[in-house]
């Protein structure tokens, strides 16, 4: 089971949520309206509207507005219509209005930007492809969509959230274009467009992503890391070269030979005090060094020793210069030999940027043997380092957190 949940919908093109009713309209919809009027004159396309009270924003390819240069973005206050700023080269497609009346833009440019009232400003380092769709939830996040499959956060596939410094994949994303974004009170992000896939599962064009899951199943504290637990995070405040080291063994609702990282990856958490994830990053699944069908081999991945009772994960791909946190090995071990499902993890991150500060102790820490399933399944392990078991150093650049056998 993954967040997403798979729908079947011939074609999406817009969805909306009504008085906590979905609703969703494409090619198959019909539409009737009466007294339809003819102002204004835009000089091109129109492609994105977006309302606030009786201000409605209109984006698309136009350069006028009634003879009044706007180029792409206009806005209508009830009474006339204006420009915001210089406005934007290239097609609007996504407009989208928080509670503090800031307008969000996106279109066929990498970067999403936002109107303040005065001025424009880009949210993070963009995307590699144009963003098609944009949503807001109840507490300001911001949801892209597109066919893009990197932010300058990291990857994310055809769908992202901004929590206001960073860009965030949702789970695996979607396996195609994400033309429509709705959210509603609960939270539920709801998806449209033309895909085949959601979360990695089969999905036929619309599919809705849940609240996140538990990161680990640890009810009782049967999946605490007991063990050895240990993490030291050097160079924090270096934004490229930081490093990142996590030990621990703890017992798996699972045994050694049912874990599949090859197949499911992993995932590895740090959260801080108040809850919010300052480290969340995904161990790809996937083979290391195998051979490429248009030759080359694999830099990234999984393999499982000899013997049956240790997986190696290693990353020998380049760090791209604005990838934000990278895990460069990990080793799952069995040490089934001490105790049914115990097994032993050991982490290493390089060439990162881990920002863990004295504000955010106490901090805990996830491994998760696997993906969303594997965290509900509990094959995971989790615990929190007192601020008594943690020191920084003189400079406040290194961290290191330990607790007792």
């Amino acid at each position: 089971m993954t967040n997403w949940q798979v729908k079947g919908i011939k074609g999406i093109g817009l969805i909306g949520v009504l008085a906590g009713a979905l609703v969703a309209g494409g090619l198959s919809g019909v539409a009737r309206a009466a007294c339809w009027q003819s102002d204004p004159v835009f000089d091109g396309t129109v492609g994105a509207m977006a309302r606030v009270g009786t201000t409605l924003y209109v984006g698309g390819h136009f350069t006028h507005v009634n003879g009044i240069e706007v180029n792409g973005i206009a806005k209508w206050d009830g009474t006339r219509w204006s420009a915001l700023g210089t406005g934007m080269q290239g097609m609007v497609r996504a407009l989208a209005v928080d509670s503090s009346d800031n307008l969000y833009m996106g279109g066929d440019f990498i970067f999403v930007r936002k109107w303040d009232g005065t001025s424009w400003s880009t949210l993070g380092a963009g995307f590699d492809d144009g963003v098609k769709s944009l949503a807001l939830d109840n507490s300001g996040n911001l949801y892209a969509g597109g066919n893009f499959i990197w932010t300058g956060d990291g990857p994310a596939n055809r769908v992202a959230k901004w929590d206001g410094t960073s860009w965030w994949a949702l789970d695996k994303g979607l396996g195609g274009d994400v033309r429509a974004l709705a959210v509603d009170s609960r939270g539920t992000v709801y998806a449209g467009g033309s895909f085949l896939t959601a979360g990695g599962k089969p999905s036929a064009n619309f599919a809705e992503f849940q609240p996140p899951c538990p990161a680990c199943n640890n009810v009782g504290g049967a999946r605490n890391i007991t063990i050895k637990p240990k993490v030291i995070v050097g160079k924090i405040n270096d934004w490229f070269f930081g490093n990142l080291r996590i030990d621990g063994e703890f017992i798996s609702a699972t045994a050694f030979d049912v874990l599949n990282p090859l197949e499911n990856g992993a995932r590895v958490l740090i959260k801080n005090a108040a809850g919010i994830t300052k480290v969340d990053v995904t161990l790809a699944s996937g083979a290391f060094n195998e051979p490429l069908p248009y030759g080359g081999k694999t830099r990234r991945g999984w393999t499982l020793d000899a013997g049956g009772t240790e997986w190696t994960f290693r990353d020998a791909t380049r760090s791209p210069a604005n990838e934000k946190v990278k895990i460069t090995k990990m080793v799952i071990q069995d040490r089934s030999d001490e105790a049914p499902n115990q097994v032993k993890v050991n982490i290493i991150g390089r060439r990162g940027h881990y920002p863990i500060v004295v504000e955010d102790m106490p901090i805990q820490v996830t491994v998760v043997l696997g993906g969303q399933d594997a965290s509900l399944a509990g094959q995971c392990g989790e615990t929190v380092f007192a601020p008594a078991g943690c020191s920084f150093n003189a400079a406040g650049n290194k961290l290191t957190c330990k607790q007792a056998r």
